[in-house]
């Protein structure tokens, strides 16, 4: 028995891209997946979200291997996937420490630059 899957790409607004293509059951799927990438902080998207896209760009059979290609169609931005994890964050929809939002807060993960460690005072 084949199944006929989407095939997505992750878009890199910065760097005028789409990665390697993924396939996936459905849209909804593919946008969790999207969200899994985008809460690993060890991946660039993680830290730039506003600048990653996903797209739907064809189907696969797998029954005939089949790949067919498709004009590209937005399917959402990983600002939306943010403002969405923020929503269920505010309404507690988050079930525990395990859980995270794809978006790093700024408290998760503070940056500093070499003139801030410089300019900091350290007691030993």
């Amino acid at each position: 028995m084949s199944n006929i899957f989407k095939v997505f790409t992750i878009f890199d607004v910065k760097g005028n891209d789409h990665g390697v293509p993924f396939v996936s059951l459905s849209d909804g799927v593919a946008q969790r997946s999207f969200g899994d990438i985008l809460s690993d902080p060890s991946c660039l998207c993680s830290r730039h979200p506003e600048d990653y896209h996903l797209y739907c760009v064809g189907t696969f059979d797998s029954g005939n291997g089949m790949l067919t290609a498709a004009s590209p169609r937005f399917i959402c931005s990983g600002s939306d996937l943010c403002h969405a994890a923020l929503g269920r964050v505010s309404r507690g929809a988050i079930r525990g420490a395990g859980d995270t939002s794809p978006c790093p807060s700024a408290t998760d993960e503070a940056e500093f630059s070499e003139s801030d460690l410089s300019n900091s005072e350290v007691s030993e």
